[in-house]
């Protein structure tokens, strides 16, 4: 597959997706998607990898965007235009998570900072549209992560790296898959 496939891919994934939503699940349709995504997401990572080197992002920082990504992407696939580049629409998700992720730290900086004499955190209602989806996400992250064997547990705590990265590939694959079974919006 080369980069000029990235649009007939992404397109394939809407529909599998789409497919899943409604209810019709067959577990090759569930094994495609799977190998989509794992090839999108390999297929990505050097040039996303270099971009936030450039932007002084250590690689703690990139896997948190890279994640988010492509959640967004498997949550956002019913937007994806087939008329318009693939690579593209996943570049600028891409940079809207790098752009959320620095906002978010902006204010957890700004949080830390603004601690009175008293040490009560200042005045921040936070919207509870996003409470709410917070909850459901880690909701369904618990689910998820009860479906977890013992030995996808052991791979996940190796943060992929050295030997056993393939395992914590394949362990984080699974935990997503299963996440998404249960992650509604």
């Amino acid at each position: 597959m080369t980069g000029k496939d990235i649009p007939q891919l992404l397109v394939q994934l809407k529909v599998l997706l789409e497919r899943r939503k409604s209810g019709c699940n067959e577990q090759q349709d569930s094994n495609t998607a799977d190998q989509i995504t794992e090839y999108l997401y390999s297929h990505f990572v050097r040039d996303f990898l270099r971009k936030s080197r450039e932007r002084g992002l250590n690689n703690e920082e990139f896997e948190e965007i890279y994640q988010e990504t492509f959640w967004r992407i498997v949550k956002g696939i019913h937007t994806y235009d087939e008329t318009r580049g693939g690579s593209g629409w996943v570049a600028t998700i891409f940079e809207n998570s790098y752009k959320d992720f620095l906002e978010i730290r902006e204010r957890r900086r700004n949080r830390e900072t603004s601690i009175s004499d008293t040490d009560e955190p200042s005045s921040n209602m936070a919207d509870p549209a996003n409470i709410v989806e917070e909850e459901e996400r880690i909701r369904s992250l618990n689910l998820a992560w009860q479906e977890t064997t013992e030995a996808e547990r052991e791979a996940l705590r190796n943060r992929g790296r050295g030997p056993g990265r393939k395992e914590w590939h394949a362990a984080v694959a699974c935990l997503r898959k299963r996440f998404l079974k249960y992650y509604s919006h």
